[in-house]
């Protein structure tokens, strides 16, 4: 049961690829969502802006495909090793991770524009993955709670 949670870090990498390919905008929904946050600007600060927009545009797109592979590559390194030593650090760093995604999810959603977002059938399908993750994760802790324990009584 402990190497369960190989399986649950390989669903996480998963759909962490699947966000980034579902919900990763263009450059130019980035530069349209910072004009709509800076608001109105004269007509020489819209030139200034218009190029410092377009430079953390593409800073951004590289930065969230930057962070799918790094998230990825972590999965992977902590799928190795759970599978190699069964034990309950992975599972419960895991969760713990979980927790924090959920209370962001949960003080993000009382803004009107958040809440929109999170209605979105790309989002809820990854709201969805949650539940499931933390079962997966709880059983792999019992799972690696027993392997420990096991490998105490042997000699």
């Amino acid at each position: 049961m402990a190497r369960v949670a190989c399986a649950a870090v390989a669903i996480r990498a998963i759909y962490t690829v699947y966000a980034f390919l579902a919900l990763r905008p263009s450059g130019e929904e980035v530069i349209a969502e910072l004009r709509r946050v800076k608001g109105p600007v004269t007509l020489d600060e819209a030139a200034i802006d218009q190029v410092i927009f377009e430079r953390v545009a593409d800073i951004f797109v590289w930065l969230s495909g930057g962070m799918t592979v790094a998230v990825v590559g972590l999965c992977a390194g902590l799928g190795i090793w759970q599978w190699r030593r069964p034990g309950t650090a992975m599972p419960l760093t895991c969760l713990c991770i979980i927790a924090f995604t959920v209370l962001v999810t949960l003080f993000g959603i009382q803004n009107e524009h958040v809440r929109a977002a999170a209605l979105e059938p790309q989002n809820l399908i990854l709201l969805m993955m949650k539940p499931v993750l933390v079962v997966m994760l709880f059983a792999a802790y019992r799972g690696g709670r027993f392997c420990q324990l096991y490998r105490k009584d042997t000699p």
